[in-house]
């Protein structure tokens, strides 16, 4: 079954964060996940839901990605804080419900420590699709 064909079977309104850890040490970690209106699945078989406290144990390594995908058919909304160590990097908001809302990813809160860079993702209505976020530490 292709992609498309599973889109429309299953869940047709989709965002897959690709998250990229670019600091030279250390770890991020995602907390205080929150969705709306949708729900997380597994990257690797979009048929098993993972829940929010899953997606709070989502370690990425240094110079490592993590993936985090969420769906459904009246789209999602949803955010997650990502740390390094205990050191909060920032907010990541995204909303694809459709009808009245336009797509949105957001990066709120960022720390002036690191440069968080987000693209990719589609502001048509429909899925958000892919969207890559780069992590790095600011340069002084």
């Amino acid at each position: 079954m292709s992609t498309t064909d599973m889109d429309t079977q299953y869940n047709t309104q989709w965002v897959s964060f690709h998250i990229r850890d670019r600091l030279e040490d250390g770890q991020v970690t995602v907390h205080h996940t929150v969705i709306e209106d949708g729900e997380f699945y597994s990257p690797e078989n979009r048929r098993r839901s993972l829940s929010e406290e899953e997606i709070d144990e989502i370690v990425i390594p240094s110079d490592g990605i993590g993936e985090i995908s969420a769906g459904g058919r009246r789209g999602s909304e949803g955010r997650l804080d990502l740390f390094h160590d205990d050191a909060k990097i920032c907010e990541l908001h995204w909303e694809n419900r459709g009808g009245n809302h336009v797509n949105l990813v957001e990066v709120l809160d960022n720390c002036d420590k690191y440069r968080v860079e987000c693209g990719g993702w589609s502001p048509e209505a429909g899925p958000l699709g892919h969207v890559f976020v780069d992590i790095t530490t600011k340069k002084k």
